[in-house]
């Protein structure tokens, strides 16, 4: 099985193939065999997909990417600064940009599921803007297809997975595991940490994972276009703010985590919500 640094990742792919597919020899065609996602991917991705980023960008400061449900809801429990800038692909907002503390962090909240084919252009043109000195990224994992080398915990961890400069600058987050192979990040996270693992300023990035109940959808093959809603889910405010904790660690940040600043909990079924976590970690 192919481990995170090992992966060649194909750009034009909407979704991860089956697993048992994962080493197969046989052609695209063959993994997808009728639908011809791929094939139409990879036509409108001849095209450069052209991305933007409005208002003022604060510069060499440490950076926060949101992801998912995961990252919207820890980002509740902050107070976020007004938006200052905007992310956007094609004239279609895909991210609001703003500051969780001024002159210290800043906040890309990434409110769409992009398409595999953006992924790149999007956090490459981030990083390149704002020149981070830091970089975390806030997303979630699913329980039901995650592979363990060892039976699942009873409350399951935060995962991380960072970059090489990231594990020779800094220690492990505390109370995580890693994110371990041969599972795998294919998303806009997986972005973000390949071009800073290549990359030559030697910029850490880590990504904090929480446990997630659901298995996400797949990526939609175009942006903008029509796809499931990805699955509401609640994490305790105690497992949220351990993850925040560890952002404060990463990044310097001085603030604290608050569920005075969430929304009136809603009355979902307890089998979508996450009750605690013990230790958490990752890997791409």
């Amino acid at each position: 099985m192919l481990n995170a640094r090992d992966q060649e990742i194909e750009p034009f792919q909407d979704t991860i193939p089956p697993r048992h597919q994962v080493e197969s020899d046989e052609s695209d065609e063959d993994i997808y065999p009728s639908s011809g996602v791929g094939e139409r991917t990879a036509q409108r991705s001849v095209n450069k997909v052209v991305v933007h980023l409005k208002g003022p960008q604060e510069k060499r400061q440490p950076l926060v990417v949101v992801l998912g449900e995961a990252g919207r809801q820890w980002a509740k429990g902050t107070k976020l600064g007004e938006v200052k800038g905007r992310v956007l692909i094609d004239n279609i907002e895909v991210a609001s940009v703003s500051m969780l503390s001024p002159g210290e962090v800043t906040i890309v909240d990434v409110n769409v599921r992009l398409p595999i084919y953006t992924t790149h252009a999007v956090a490459s043109t981030v990083i390149s803007a704002m020149r981070p000195t830091q970089v975390v990224i806030i997303d979630g994992y699913p329980l039901p297809s995650y592979i363990s080398p060892s039976p699942s915990p009873l409350h399951p961890p935060i995962r991380y997975l960072r970059t090489t400069a990231a594990s020779k600058h800094m220690s492990p987050p505390d109370d995580a595991e890693p994110f371990h192979p041969p599972n795998l990040i294919q998303s806009l996270a997986a972005s973000f940490l390949t071009i800073l693992e290549s990359s030559t300023h030697d910029t850490p990035a880590t990504l904090l994972l929480l446990p997630s109940t659901h298995i996400p959808p797949p990526a939609p093959s175009e942006l903008g276009g029509r796809y499931g809603p990805e699955p509401r889910e609640e994490w305790e405010p105690s497992i949220l703010a351990r993850l925040h904790k560890m952002v404060g660690c990463i990044t310097g940040l001085d603030s604290l985590w608050s569920v005075q600043h969430l929304p009136e909990r809603s009355t979902r079924p307890k089998a979508s919500r996450i009750d605690d976590i013990g230790e958490g970690g990752m890997y791409i």
